[in-house]
């Protein structure tokens, strides 16, 4: 009896979706069209520059061959150079030198992404910005000081700039299909909820299975509804 219940209840649901689903139309598609607007005219837009870096020693004739015991170190430096890449000294540096007075260290650091790239011994350090110009030169020069200070640190010339920046042309932010898709998931979900909330407070009878729930008693009987419109009764 309760499976039986439990399938009516979830059929009464299903309807009642199916009854209001112009109000899930009308709330989707302003959702929709809200996701589109705000992608388009006031979602700021951001670049990313990325340089790429290999850890490998700088040829240097027959005793710069890379050994085991190079990689194995240069896998227990990763981790420590993508915190150093994002250090103070190196940041200071890089607004020092390009003369970013506007630009504090904390902002940059959040503006800067250092990734390992897995099973591999790349490093793709990437700068986020409002202008993609300035996002390509601040990618470009923190890696030549990383790099500097690499050298400085370690005394070893491990790492290598095997891609410089490039102008990105197209923010890294922005995703319309992306944006659209969540506004309609969101739009979905909210008509669902206020048509829950209003079935819930609906306290009208409707059915004779509302007058069993609300009583709490058997249906003896029903009085079937009838037409009579445009017939004579004899």
């Amino acid at each position: 009896m309760k499976n039986n219940s439990e399938e009516i209840d979830l059929k009464d649901l299903l309807s009642v979706f199916w009854e209001k689903k112009l109000i899930i139309l009308i709330i989707t598609t302003i959702a929709v069209i809200a996701g589109f607007v705000y992608t388009m005219y006031f979602k700021e837009p951001k670049y990313t520059a990325s340089c790429t870096l290999i850890l490998a020693q700088k040829d240097g004739g027959e005793t710069s061959a890379v050994t085991q015991t190079d990689i194995t170190l240069n896998d227990k430096l990763i981790a420590t150079y993508k915190e150093l890449a994002k250090s103070n000294t190196v940041v200071r540096e890089v607004i020092k030198n390009l003369s970013l007075t506007k630009m504090t260290e904390t902002k940059l650091k959040g503006e800067i992404n250092v990734n390992a790239v897995k099973e591999t011994q790349i490093l793709q350090v990437s700068v986020t910005d409002e202008d993609p110009a300035k996002a390509q030169s601040i990618a470009n020069e923190l890696s030549e000081v990383f790099v500097k200070k690499v050298s400085e640190i370690y005394k070893i010339d491990n790492i290598n700039i095997v891609d410089k920046a490039e102008l990105p042309k197209t923010p890294s932010n922005i995703d319309h299909k992306k944006d659209v898709l969540i506004f309609a998931g969101g739009g979905i979900l909210l008509s669902i909820i206020i048509i829950l909330l209003i079935n819930i407070l609906d306290t009208t009878i409707k059915t004779s299975n509302d007058i069993e729930k609300t009583v709490d008693l058997m249906i003896l009987a029903e009085i079937p509804e009838c037409n009579f419109e445009g017939k004579k009764l004899i």
